[in-house]
């Protein structure tokens, strides 16, 4: 299992050629795991002390927690919390707020500031939330919580078949970007 690289991106749509900007959001992260018989207790919280955790940068495997172990249906199973603050400083009318992630490995929960604000069952697939609503771009820090969780036999992300090799927890990406105007997909 793996937590994937990330980015903070901003766009202008005032100018003929718009801009976007991204910042890497792949250091920095906090993460702490379970497993099916003893999952991590709810991690979104500001006041949770995650000090004693280990801090990772993404993208992370989760055989860093336990080893490799060659086990049926993959190695390791059960969920995993990371955690990071990004601060942001910078206007925010007229723009708006994206978190894009290359893949989180089985199901993600994406709290930001305390708020969930997405989820998704893909596994190693992209996706992307709006955050627009729950990020703050005054300087003061927005506490970035995922929740990966890996459970025994899933049938609903791609490469069913290959559970046994897969390694990727929350993905080879995650992205923060902006945009100014209108989004266009």
């Amino acid at each position: 299992m793996v937590i994937g690289s990330c980015l903070l991106g901003n766009v202008t749509h005032s100018q003929p050629s718009a801009k976007r900007m991204v910042i890497d959001l792949n250091s920095s992260w906090r993460t702490i795991a379970g497993n099916d018989e003893s999952p991590v207790k709810p991690a979104f919280q500001r006041k949770l002390d995650d000090s004693k955790w280990k801090q990772v940068t993404v993208p992370h495997n989760w055989d860093d927690y336990h080893g490799y172990r060659r086990l049926l249906h993959g190695n390791k199973h059960g969920d995993a919390w990371y955690r990071k603050t990004v601060r942001i400083k910078q206007p925010k009318t007229g723009k708006r707020f994206f978190l894009f992630f290359e893949g989180v490995g089985s199901y993600a929960t994406v709290y930001l500031n305390e708020q969930k604000v997405g989820a998704h069952a893909g596994g190693r697939t992209t996706f992307t939330i709006d955050v627009t609503d729950y990020i703050k771009t005054d300087g003061t820090g927005n506490l970035l919580a995922v929740r990966a969780w890996h459970p025994r036999l899933s049938k609903t992300f791609p490469g069913y078949a290959a559970v046994a090799v897969m390694k990727e927890a929350l993905a080879k990406a995650l992205s923060l970007w902006a945009f100014s105007g209108r989004f266009t997909w």
